[in-house]
């Protein structure tokens, strides 16, 4: 902070602080919109840094006495700009309730309800806690919903604590002057909603709503043991109670894959950030395979009240999130080299494994970048999107007087790779009542180094077969004349034998089984249709085995189709 603007302040705010202290929170807030307006008056007539300093610490003393809430954030947004912001889209159209999962893996859902109906003291805090056991070990998804009365929202302080000790910070100090706006509120990260920047309105409930933390940051953790829920009330005046709380589990049901490495897509911009108009950048991306498994964001903006600036990165879906909304105060240069993500990699300033970071938080100091921060929406709703096109940074400075530049901004990206795509199930089962199912370990890469195992199970029992593959596409068509059977032909002409084999497994039974090892079979045939093999190429492939009672005495499986990685 400026030196000049601290001792220009000193006065004003050592006499206006016992003053403040006596204040009924409603005068509080009201000479807090007050002074905005003042502000955004004094601002548009040109006042500089030291003369606008007074003001900002007479509002600091003021947050102060509302327990660090402050309702002059929308105020703080010029006239000029406010249209712009409200017609700016900023809601997800398509909600992920549950964070799609990683690809080939299944989820189990269980909710968990506690209501304890517990008071929560003036200036106090209250945990109550529920202690969760036979689910899956594997955590994917958690949302949390909440019904809190009380007569002054702002007051209160949410932590959701996992069992590892981990500590999601959901909100702090939001809807000051609003009562029980937190009776039914659900906490998720997949709507673009941040809490911190909610228009809030008394008696009306909020949700669903994105917590200031990002709840995909426990994402991988044991689920089984103690919750807790702390609420806190940080300011005199008003009380409330905690009715009820509920845990959206999501479980995975085994393993996820391992994702790729981050790639990442650089933007040199050197784009000017005018006062009340858009700005926006766009990379495309190009070359990743699969499905996003994480999105990380590095901006380098300049800029001289980095509380002027919102910022939105608008992914291939058109789906959003919100990075930044006003942070920064009258300080420099915050967002000159700061990244964005919900999976905290714990860099400074908060070295303890167990904390978040949000970046409405975060301790800035003037023009020192901030290292890193949990955004305001969560990145973490773009998972099992497509991550090749066009990602946009777009930037709106809602506040005149001061303007900025980007100067480029950084995609990092995450992919699972595609899982091998099962299709074109038999009508219904063999004249033995078989219906085999076909699988494999994972997707071939152009190297022929990974685990790539076809499998058909259900197979009739003591039965020959063959699996046969094709590269012109999928296709469904009747295996029978006239349209009889069960059977379809799924892999498109002309089509490739491999190996003859044995089903083994009982005569009369559905306990048979082909397979075959995919990349053992490339390396062993160079020639075989598809070789040499590029990525993004695909592969279909389908089982054939003896069923005399069939027609043409034979029954044709389920259908696979295979996408070459890198």
């Amino acid at each position: 902070m400026r030196s000049s603007t601290l001792c220009l302040a000193w006065m004003t705010a050592l006499t206006s602080s016992a003053l403040a202290q006596q204040q009924p929170k409603a005068l509080v807030q009201a000479e807090l919109l007050a002074l905005e307006a003042r502000y955004q008056t004094e601002r548009a007539q040109g006042a500089d840094e030291t003369a606008l300093a007074p003001l900002l610490q007479r509002r600091a003393r003021l947050v102060a006495r509302l327990g660090g809430g402050d309702p002059g954030l929308a105020a703080r947004v010029h006239p000029a700009s406010a249209m712009l912001l409200a017609s700016t889209p900023t809601s997800n159209a398509v909600l992920h309730s549950i964070t799609p999962p990683p690809p080939g893996v299944g989820v189990s859902t269980s909710s968990h309800t506690l209501s304890p109906n517990v008071g929560i003291p003036d200036a106090g805090m209250v945990q109550s806690s529920q202690t969760l056991s036979g689910l899956g070990s594997l955590l994917w998804d958690v949302d949390l919903y909440v019904d809190i009365s009380h007569s002054w929202s702002g007051d209160l302080e949410l932590f959701l604590i996992a069992p590892s000790g981990k500590r999601v910070t959901i909100v702090t100090d939001v809807g000051e002057g609003a009562i029980d706006v937190f009776r039914g509120t659900t906490f998720d990260d997949s709507p673009n909603a941040p809490a911190w920047a909610y228009p809030f309105a008394s008696g009306f409930t909020a949700t669903p709503l994105n917590p200031e933390g990002a709840l995909h940051w426990l994402a991988g953790e044991d689920p089984n043991g103690q919750w807790k829920l702390e609420v806190r009330d940080d300011a005199f005046d008003d009380v409330g109670v905690l009715h009820s709380w509920r845990l959206d589990i999501t479980t995975l049901n085994g393993a996820p894959p391992a994702p790729s490495a981050l790639t990442p897509f650089t933007r040199i911009a050197a784009l000017p950030i005018p006062d009340f108009t858009p700005t926006s950048s766009s990379l495309n991306v190009a070359g990743l395979f699969g499905t996003l498994a994480e999105v990380r964001v590095r901006v380098n903006i300049a800029h001289n009240w980095s509380s002027d600036l919102r910022f939105e990165l608008v992914g291939t879906s058109g789906r959003r999130a919100r990075l930044s909304s006003f942070n920064g105060g009258s300080l420099d240069n915050v967002f000159a080299g700061t990244n964005f993500f919900d999976v905290m990699g714990r860099l400074a300033p908060t070295p303890n494994p167990l904390l978040d970071q949000p970046i409405d938080g975060y301790p800035f100091l003037n023009n020192v970048a901030a290292v890193q921060g949990q955004p305001e929406g969560s990145l973490s709703s773009f998972l099992g999107d497509a991550p090749n096109g066009t990602w946009t940074l777009e930037i709106v400075d809602a506040i005149g007087g001061f303007t900025g530049t980007l100067n480029s901004w950084e995609l990092s990206l995450s992919t699972y790779a595609p899982a091998p795509a099962p299709y074109c199930l038999p009508l219904g089962p063999n004249a033995d009542g078989c219906l085999p199912t076909i699988s494999a370990t994972s997707n071939p890469n152009v190297a022929h180094s990974n685990s790539c195992v076809i499998t058909i199970q259900g197979v009739a029992g003591q039965r020959n077969g063959i699996l046969y593959y094709g590269i012109a596409g999928p296709v469904l068509k009747n295996w029978c004349l006239g349209g009889v059977g069960n059977s379809r032909m799924c892999v498109e002409s002309p089509t490739q034998r491999t190996g003859a084999q044995f089903s083994g497994g009982a005569l009369g039974a559905c306990d048979g089984t082909l397979g075959l090892d995919w990349n053992a079979y490339q390396l062993g045939y160079p020639g075989a249709p598809g070789s040499p093999w590029i990525a993004g190429a695909t592969a279909q492939v389908q089982g054939w085995f003896r069923s005399p009672a069939d027609c043409r005495t034979t029954f044709l499986t389920q259908a696979i189709e295979l996408t070459y990685l890198p």
